[in-house]
């Protein structure tokens, strides 16, 4: 029957669309709520003083591996750290390095760690779509000391120092010092075949991060554009290999809004760290307002 919806009505939806059976080593990282459904109209961000006889919400569940969150934990706890919740690195990024007007027009967060390259796209405050693609930093210095013959701990240093993913913004017919075995010189080979190296690699990156874009509707652009964070995020190159493929603008996730930042922290590196530090507020924040605030409030933040 028809009647005003209220604080529990929006609960109870809540809670039965979250009603999902994991697998053996899943558990729950985040509860995002997109939107909600009102008598087959869509689109509604908040339900609540309506007049409506069906209503449905439509979340993203985040999950994570049990074992690994465990790990991860424990070893914040024997380094004298009390954990308070977990966030996942991109949501955290975005505390820190997105603006409302990017929002509004869709904007995907690519966070490229050492392991994974973890991705969240927002459409204004409704997060529509979290990934996780297993190709970090570590793929791109492997494939470069299988490529050059060399350890992966000079594969580093070589990828940082002369390493770029995109062919003709680099002096590719430069030449560039690689370290050799001990007792033997170190040779010099043309920058161009490093460039090649990590320009196969960025691009299966960015074809992975298009398709997962797809599948959130998104395959024809983004008007908010892609932010990158996280150490492979500057390496030369990255930001135009991803305008290339996923047609839209790309630049760094800068941290701001954090008072008393250190400027030397401003870096796509540190964007998480800064996320964090502006998620840990915001936490404080609600906990101190959960006697006066409902579900979605929490929900919606």
């Amino acid at each position: 029957y028809r009647r005003e919806l209220g604080q529990g009505d929006v609960n109870l939806v809540v809670e039965r669309a979250s009603r999902v059976q994991f697998g053996e080593d899943q558990m729950l990282l985040h509860l995002c709520l997109r939107d909600f459904s009102l008598d087959g109209r869509g689109g509604l961000r908040d339900p609540r003083g309506r007049t409506g006889a069906h209503l449905e919400a439509f979340v993203n569940l985040i999950t994570f591996s049990s074992q690994e969150h465990d790990a991860l934990v424990g070893a914040a706890n024997q380094a004298g750290l009390a954990v308070e919740e977990t966030v996942f690195e991109p949501m955290a990024a975005a505390y820190a390095c997105l603006r409302s007007e990017q929002r509004r027009g869709g904007v995907a967060v690519l966070d490229i760690g050492a392991e994974s390259a973890d991705l969240a796209v927002y459409q204004g405050d409704a997060l529509l779509l979290a990934s996780s693609l297993p190709l970090g930093g570590v793929r791109f210095t492997r494939d470069v000391a299988r490529g050059l013959g060399i350890n992966l701990e000079d594969a580093e240093a070589v990828k940082v120092q002369h390493g770029c993913a995109l062919r003709g913004l680099s002096g590719d017919n430069s030449l560039i010092e690689v370290p050799s075995p001990p007792g033997r010189k170190p040779r010099e080979i043309p920058r161009s075949e490093l460039t090649f190296i990590l320009e196969a690699r960025a691009v299966q990156l960015f074809r992975r991060v298009r398709r997962e874009l797809s599948r959130a509707g998104l395959q024809d652009g983004l008007m908010g554009g892609i932010v990158l964070c996280g150490g492979m995020a500057r390496l030369n190159g990255m930001c135009d290999v991803a305008e290339l493929l996923l047609n839209c603008q790309a630049n760094w996730a800068l941290p701001a809004g954090v008072q008393g930042w250190p400027p030397a922290l401003v870096d796509p590196a540190w964007s998480v760290a800064a996320g964090l530090a502006m998620y840990a507020a915001r936490l404080k924040q609600r906990q101190l307002e959960r006697p006066k605030r409902g579900l979605l409030s929490r929900v919606i933040g």
